[in-house]
């Protein structure tokens, strides 16, 4: 039984969402020792994914999902993005803030709402932000770059050359 309703169901060893998972990152939720896994995968030649996932071990056994994503009313298992393969879609893991960034997906226009292949990003973030036993999606965030340690130098100005 293979399942296809990604966002509320759990998988395990035979049943989970494959992907190119390049971040992992402890999940910090008080019930479980488990992993947030951020990953890509496409899904057809129109259409990409970026995944947000928990990976865990109930006994010897791997698990993948968790209701544990809260957006809006809703718990979800785990969050997947479809948007166009051509498209650049940032997913990531902010490890100061203790939060999920990734950018905003919005339809073309009103009449194309649900078919991805026509999504583009609003220049506006979105994250899910660590509360307790749960990640609450929350619109809006803010993105800054990491702070750096040292000021950048000075570069040294030109001094014109002596007049003749």
């Amino acid at each position: 039984n293979i399942t296809t309703d990604w966002e509320q169901s759990t998988g395990d060893a035979t049943n989970w969402l494959g992907a190119i998972y390049y971040d992992v990152v402890p999940a910090n939720l008080k019930q479980k020792d488990c992993y947030l896994l951020l990953g890509w995968r496409g899904k057809d030649r129109i259409l990409s994914q970026k995944i947000i996932d928990i990976v865990y071990f109930d006994k010897d056994e791997v698990k993948f999902g968790l209701p544990i994503f809260k957006h809006g009313n809703s718990l979800k298992y785990r969050v997947v993005f479809n948007y166009p393969t051509e498209m650049v879609f940032s997913l990531k893991y902010n490890k100061d803030r203790k939060e999920i960034v990734f950018d905003r997906l919005v339809p073309g226009t009103p009449s194309q709402v649900g078919n991805y292949a026509f999504y583009t990003t609003a220049l506006i973030f979105d994250a899910y932000k660590l509360d307790r036993k749960r990640w609450i999606f929350t619109q809006d965030v803010e993105v800054t770059g990491p702070e750096r340690k040292k000021p950048i130098p000075a570069r040294p100005v030109a001094k014109p050359a002596p007049s003749k």
